[in-house]
């Protein structure tokens, strides 16, 4: 089970958040490699030289991906590449480079983070993108419309995982003609991206061998209050809450604190990464465990600023 990383550089070189996911990804990267011996990373060929310049530690670097010109979001990437990996790395591992861990992953053939559940997140983002025309490759009942959090993800059958891609490339492509904007494309990448892989599996009849790594009952052990807001989302979500009385569950919340890792032994900063405090803490961190190599880090930053 080898843990595998992806980077997508397009919006990467061209947003004011390249400096912290740098640090992310290398202590990401140390944590990993101090737990299982190895790290590799797919990325285009801008990661493969920005990885190489800044010396992060990852033990294998697949190109394959190339420019990915075609592409239009990260989830677009990701999907790409678990397809792609399935081929290069059978059995792969992989984990979003904003993710942390101090022990091994229980090695199971179907592991995602965890399920969601049943909240307004998805059940809303559904009824909002029906009503603008968006076509669906799965039907979707109620107890469907749940999030599968892909920050971790392993699946050894490759089947599911080519009929994943199949079912996420074509909705994007047939419902290219409704042209949304930057965001609305983002909220419904990532509605397929966390919806489709339950969907598929579910299919494929294996539903039951999904192992939550980090379940959402779990104690998270965060000492911060949330203070990012999306106010189109809220808006979105005000919108068509009302629809439903089967909701049963409010939005999730990872383990997203680093100073409790020791407590959880996995940590996923998530949407919690846009907050000063949480990327103070993080840097902080890296620097405390790991000096020599993040002054390196830090040296190196010249090649991207």
């Amino acid at each position: 089970m080898t843990p595998v990383q992806l980077l997508w550089t397009k919006p990467f070189d061209q947003n004011n958040d390249k400096f912290q996911s740098c640090i992310h990804m290398f202590l990401s990267a140390m944590m990993i490699k101090k737990v299982y011996g190895e790290v590799h990373i797919m990325t285009d060929y801008y990661g493969r030289e920005l990885v190489r310049q800044l010396e992060l530690p990852y033990d294998v670097i697949y190109s394959e991906l190339g420019q990915m010109s075609e592409l239009s979001c990260f989830v677009d990437a990701k999907i790409l590449g678990y397809k792609m990996l399935a081929d290069l790395l059978p059995g792969y591992l992989y984990m979003d480079y904003d993710v942390f861990i101090t022990k091994p992953i229980k090695n199971k053939d179907l592991i995602v983070q965890c399920d969601e559940g049943l909240n307004s997140h998805p059940y809303c983002l559904y009824h909002y993108f029906l009503d603008k025309g968006v076509k669906f490759q799965y039907e979707y009942a109620n107890e469907d419309l749940r999030f599968l959090n892909m920050g971790l993800f392993r699946c050894t059958d490759r089947k599911i995982i080519y009929d994943y891609y199949e079912a996420y490339f074509s909705t994007i492509y047939q419902n290219q003609h409704l042209q949304f904007d930057d965001y609305h494309t983002a909220q419904l990448t990532m509605f397929l991206e966390q919806t489709y892989v339950f969907k598929t599996i579910q299919e494929h009849g294996k539903t039951d061998q999904i192992y939550e790594y980090y379940p959402r009952n779990k104690p998270t052990h965060n000492d911060y209050v949330y203070s990012v807001s999306d106010h189109k989302l809220d808006h979105i979500i005000k919108s068509y809450v009302g629809r439903s009385t089967h909701l049963e569950e409010s939005f999730y919340i990872a383990p997203s604190d680093i100073n409790h890792i020791d407590k959880t032994g996995y940590t996923h900063l998530m949407h919690y990464k846009g907050m000063k405090e949480v990327s103070t803490d993080v840097i902080e961190f890296a620097f405390k465990n790991y000096p020599k190599e993040f002054a390196n880090l830090m040296l190196n930053m010249k090649y991207i600023c």
